[in-house]
């Protein structure tokens, strides 16, 4: 075996924990940006963060303009609001969202130049400014890995920077803080932590050890989401989510994803359409054409998605999923056009994503998997 192994530096995980960002906080800096998307500051946890900061010590500058599909106008907005206030630690509250914006605000902040600059791998001299990535959600993995993914509009274009000082130096995993979160956020963050599993063990890049983290990770999602999206207060199905994203975020660092991505980033760069839907109503039509490439890998995946119980294909398992937690039947439904499937597949072919998918893709097998998940 070998593997090329990535890990966060610290991972906090257990209902509670979210009390002890501010005295970790202060082991960095007196001063702190806290970055978090528009909806937060209402329910709470904003400021029960920045409560926490004070008391330890810790002057919060926040920063709420980060939304969906983060851009680098956001990016940049953020930079502003702590330029000369002596930031030395981000604070990021939320899901992918708000973590890809404050890392790559850290990452700028600590190495200066243009957001673009850092398109790619590797682009940084210096390790970004210590980052502590607050959990919301139960999805993204945004939290423990070295990727940020930000929508550059001019390009029409989801620009994936992949990078080993981007990594938050902490995670915080407390799952009270999801019980609020509405079914349907339940639910296409649940599904994009399913899709970051299941791609995470069919990836070029797997290992004996990620395969550890992506299996139980299908598991937990399999079993846990659906009783997260009919009981928001089910705690056990909270923690079982909570745990799933980490093991998923963990998974992706070192094993990266595959086509699911690629396809689904374009369809937020050119619709701004939510992530983790496009990737659950992606994911079927993609593990079907992925199977001959991998067969042992997707029929272990089938077993534990469908129980133990045979026969039934995968795509149809996943299908069967999608509709118990309220997922669209197809990209027609959020506004997806056939005439634009060529460029979007186009733009796919392109994708970092790409590399790690476990059977090579050509334009017309990329058009003809945009146009099953219509």
């Amino acid at each position: 075996m070998t593997a090329d192994l990535h890990f966060p530096a610290r991972v906090l995980f257990g209902r509670g924990v979210l009390d002890r960002v501010g005295p970790l906080a202060r082991g960095w800096s007196e001063h702190a940006l806290v970055v978090t998307d528009r909806g937060m500051p209402a329910t709470g946890l904003v400021d029960r963060v920045t409560d926490g900061l004070r008391a330890a010590g810790v002057e919060p500058i926040v920063y709420d303009g980060v939304t969906p599909n983060p851009t680098i106008a956001q990016v940049e907005a953020g930079l502003e609001a702590g330029a000369g206030r002596g930031i030395g630690v981000i604070v990021s509250v939320g899901g992918g969202s708000a973590h890809d914006c404050a890392k790559t605000i850290a990452l700028v902040a600590a190495n200066g130049g243009e957001v673009r600059d850092y398109e790619g791998f590797d682009r940084s001299p210096h390790r970004a400014l210590p980052c502590i990535a607050v959990n919301t959600t139960s999805g993204s993995g945004a939290d423990v890995s070295r990727y940020a993914v930000i929508t550059d509009p001019g390009r029409s274009l989801k620009m994936i920077i992949a990078d080993a000082h981007l990594t938050p130096r902490l995670a915080v995993n407390d799952p009270l803080t999801t019980v609020g979160l509405p079914s349907a956020v339940t639910m296409a963050t649940g599904l994009d932590a399913l899709t970051h599993a299941i791609e995470a063990y069919v990836s070029t890049a797997a290992s004996q050890v990620t395969d550890l983290f992506a299996l139980r990770a299908i598991e937990l999602a399999v079993a846990d989401l659906p009783r997260a999206v009919r009981d928001g207060a089910d705690l056990e199905a909270r923690d079982g989510m909570m745990l799933a994203a980490l093991l998923a975020g963990l998974a992706i660092d070192s094993a990266s994803v595959g086509a699911v991505h690629a396809l689904a980033h374009q369809l937020g760069a050119v619709y701004d359409l939510p992530h983790g839907v496009c990737n659950g109503i992606l994911l079927p039509v993609v593990c079907e054409f992925n199977q001959p490439a991998s067969t042992e890998r997707y029929a272990r995946v089938a077993a534990i998605v469908g129980g133990g119980r045979g026969g039934r294909p995968l795509r149809a398992l996943l299908r069967a999923l999608g509709d118990r937690v309220g997922l669209p039947r197809g990209l027609a439904e959020l506004g997806v056009e056939r005439s634009a499937l060529p460029d979007l597949a186009a733009r796919a072919l392109d994708d970092m994503c790409m590399q790690t998918n476990p059977r090579p893709m050509r334009h017309a097998d990329i058009v003809a998997c945009y146009e099953r998940a219509l």
